[in-house]
């Protein structure tokens, strides 16, 4: 099992608990509010919009989960990842690696800076607190 540290979105009630704003933010950080805005209507609803996430692709990974890995390696140059457990969730953070395998961007990161850091991306599409730490995943190097 490859630990992650980070932040599982997959718990998020999409009708319920996601912010249509702030999502649609994250597609401008990631580069790709052109061809989401080409598809939608007047009337694009949050259904809709779970939907059309549900073919958005980053990588192996898809939904809101790649879209947030990729707004925050877009607009912060940190490289985030995504991993998935045995039940299906993603989860959005930094899996750890050794010294010389760590990516440059990453000096100077601290535990609390990165915390903060998903705290700011999660809440910029919902106002559920998420535990934000180590997890456990299925993905194995």
């Amino acid at each position: 099992m490859k630990p992650i540290y980070g932040v599982n979105v997959s718990q998020l009630d999409f009708e319920t608990e996601i912010k249509m704003a702030g999502v649609e933010k994250f597609l401008m950080f990631a580069g790709d509010y052109n061809e989401y805005d080409e598809q939608r209507d007047d009337e694009f609803t949050l259904d809709d919009l779970e939907n059309w996430l549900s073919g958005y692709e980053d990588g192996e990974f898809i939904g809101l989960s790649a879209l947030l890995a990729k707004a925050i390696r877009e607009e912060e140059g940190i490289p985030v990842d995504c991993v998935e457990d045995d039940d299906w969730n993603v989860y959005v953070g930094i899996v750890p690696a050794l010294p010389w395998e760590m990516d440059k961007r990453m000096n100077g990161m601290t535990e609390k800076k990165f915390t903060n850091l998903l705290e700011r991306y999660v809440g910029m599409i919902t106002d559920t607190k998420l535990k934000i730490g180590m997890w456990e995943s299925e993905e194995e190097e």
